[in-house]
């Protein structure tokens, strides 16, 4: 009987160990968000995508992964301009402004841009990604990133009551 206890304790132990190790090894699913073309002048000669996960258990760290593509094909680009001494920036605000970052997600040959990025609270943000794809000039896009629990979004400003306006003086 000793024997036959210890051998179910083993294999309950081993069977939570695997567990464990497969919420961490295994790839979380990615969310696929397209990116809307977002520079003020110029045309979109690409277009952008992003993928998240969250690689942990942590819901407000996310993978960031993001590409750009000739339009029509599903191969990212794999060759960008160097700007401002990086290949990519990323800007990263909250919908209602409290939060910026300015982020340089890493390069890979296959010509995805990687970041693992922690966010400060649950909520909605925005992500600018800003490249140079070679040949075809710069290009920007905006990407809508839900983080955390949906039940606690980001305050959206629209919904803050209007400030008094000072006095106008003219003299």
């Amino acid at each position: 009987m000793n024997a036959l206890y210890r051998a179910v304790r083993t294999l309950r132990t081993t069977a939570l160990v695997a567990a464990t190790l497969v919420s961490y090894i295994a790839p979380a699913t990615a969310e696929t968000i397209d990116g809307s073309f977002a520079l003020q002048r110029g045309m979109p000669r690409a277009t952008g995508q992003l993928d998240v996960t969250t690689p942990g258990a942590d819901p407000l760290v996310k993978r960031l992964v993001f590409s750009m593509h000739t339009p029509g094909s599903t191969q990212p680009l794999r060759r960008y301009d160097v700007e401002m001494t990086k290949l990519m920036h990323v800007i990263i605000v909250s919908a209602d402004f409290s939060v910026f970052m300015h982020v340089h997600p890493v390069f890979a040959s296959d010509g995805r841009f990687t970041i693992d990025q922690r966010f400060p609270r649950a909520g909605l943000y925005y992500a600018y990604a800003d490249a140079d794809p070679h040949c075809l000039g710069q290009q920007a896009f905006r990407f809508a990133v839900p983080v955390g629990n949906a039940a606690d979004p980001a305050r959206d400003i629209s919904a803050r009551p209007a400030r008094p306006r000072s006095p106008v003086h003219t003299w």
